[in-house]
């Protein structure tokens, strides 16, 4: 069975849901006070009337009555419908059934894919790994209502392949916009994490032209990898390849490779196969920000795979459901791959200077931590001095400025002194 709707997704519609209900309470609050009169309970306060004792032949010769005076009329009644007094409540009511609706509505479907990529791939994984799914028996973890995940390990060889279903957000409308503003697909991201015990040195990828610079974000495709053209390599108009030369490229590239390729072509984003897999961006700051990662870490080798697909492409649903076949096929074939002698010595060329790069990246990082600290440290000690007075404070400078000149006097530098 497959977990239920995660707190995030919840918390996300019902986000959205409070957004609505306070617009539409605000919304009749103020279309409430609109219909508030305050003449209506106002209290006319007149002069109070002075009291005349009359005679009786005063009364007789009276002034005529005045005219009663004239009640003022009340507010005239609207001759609006209900609909039209209260247009935009409705329409924020009809937006928030709207937006609950779709939210049910669009995790149905995504879960709906989900369970067909999975039937049409767990014979498959059940007959490749010991163990499927996490320890609570779930083969398909549901992460979100657009994201699935089926982990197998147990393999030789193989310490784990995770398929990662990473769906549309149907179940966000303004998600849903954006994805057909930006012609978004459905995805699949397949990893594989080997323990062969002699691998062989190469990265290469193979890759959709829109998708190279994505790619040239790993560390190790960007360092080690370049085009490759070669009239040799028949690969489908839409793929471009990545490979550390020429000649590694074709040797891999090979007859069974393009076969299992072109079972998948149409669905195929990138497809990465690396002995230098870090996980990581090594040669950029902030990289190395921490004395833990100023260590060079052991480089695995994996195989990813990246599928774009069409849900409803019945030719890509096909295609999906031999994504494990094909994720263990390109590991055949790099348990094939016997590089040349010439390709050998250009690889352990190119991963030396990797570490090297590496290397100095940590250099780096230790010299401006050890000057910030330095700096930290001169921070503290000037305000000890100062806490203890201005003779102290003028002792520590003048002590510190003969350090100086001594620093500078071995370097064979002067310091210039203030006048």
């Amino acid at each position: 069975g497959q977990r239920c709707l995660t707190s995030l997704s919840r918390t996300t519609m019902a986000v959205w849901v409070k957004i609505l209900a306070f617009a539409l309470v605000a919304l009749s609050t103020c279309r409430a006070d609109e219909g508030f009169d305050d003449d209506e309970f106002a209290v006319a306060s007149e002069p109070a009337a002075e009291v005349n004792v009359e005679t009786p032949a005063a009364k007789d010769a009276s002034v005529p009555a005045s005219e009663p005076q004239a009640v003022p009329e009340t507010r005239a009644k609207t001759n609006q419908t209900f609909v039209e007094q209260f247009m935009a409540e409705i329409a924020l009511l009809v937006a928030l059934m709207v937006y609950v609706v779709n939210y049910f509505y669009g995790s149905y479907v995504n879960k709906g894919i989900a369970v067909k990529f999975a039937e049409s791939n767990i014979l498959a994984m059940r007959a490749a790994f010991g163990k499927v799914g996490d320890d609570a028996g779930n083969e398909m973890i549901c992460e979100s209502s657009n994201e699935y995940v089926v982990y197998g390990t147990g393999r030789n060889l193989t310490r784990s392949l995770t398929l990662n279903l990473e769906l549309l957000r149907r179940q966000d409308l303004i998600g849903m916009l954006y994805n057909t503003v930006m012609q978004e697909q459905d995805a699949v991201h397949v990893h594989l994490d080997l323990e062969l015990p002699s691998p062989q040195p190469l990265v290469l990828t193979l890759c959709r032209a829109d998708a190279v610079r994505r790619m040239n974000e790993n560390a190790d495709c960007r360092f080690f990898t370049s085009r490759v053209d070669s009239p040799r390599i028949k690969l489908p108009g839409t793929l471009t390849l990545l490979a550390e030369n020429v000649e590694a490229g074709e040797s891999f590239v090979s007859k069974a490779f393009l076969t299992q390729i072109e079972k998948m072509k149409d669905v195929i984003n990138a497809v990465h196969v690396s002995d230098q897999w870090y996980n990581v961006n090594m040669l950029e700051a902030p990289s190395i920000s921490s004395a833990e990662e100023a260590v060079m870490p052991q480089p695995r080798q994996v195989v990813s795979i990246n599928l774009r697909f069409d849900a409803t492409n019945p030719t890509h649903l096909t295609q999906l459901g031999n994504t494990v076949e094909f994720a263990l096929a390109l590991v055949d074939c790099l348990k094939g791959f016997k590089p040349t002698a010439t390709m050998k010595a250009k690889a352990d060329k190119s991963r030396q200077r990797y570490k090297e790069a590496y290397a100095r990246a940590i250099r780096e990082y230790e010299t401006i931590a050890k000057r910030q600290e330095s700096q930290d440290r001169k921070v503290l000690q000037r305000k000890k001095a100062a806490a203890k007075g201005d003779g102290a404070l003028a002792k520590w400078e003048d002590k510190e400025q003969k350090r100086q000149r001594r620093k500078q006097a071995k370097s064979g530098t002067k310091m210039m002194v203030r006048s």
